[in-house]
């Protein structure tokens, strides 16, 4: 019996380190997708900014270039 009883404690612990174990690298994958979201939404305003900013020199070498 005491060989089962040890058996059952081993399995227990070994559960319970997988679980931290898991529950670390769920972790660090919510930070990782957190911090991709963050970048996608910089790279979507600077792309917006970009837009905006050849738009506007667009305009400008229009007006250079005088009427047509």
């Amino acid at each position: 019996m005491a060989e089962a009883d040890d058996l059952r404690q081993f399995m227990r612990d070994m559960n319970t380190r997988a679980d931290r174990r898991t529950d670390a690298i769920v972790r660090r994958l919510d930070d990782q997708a957190a911090a991709m979201r963050e970048q996608a939404a910089e790279t979507r305003d600077m792309r917006a900014q970009i837009r905006a900013n050849t738009e506007g020199l667009l305009r400008v070498l229009d007006e250079l270039r005088g009427p047509a």
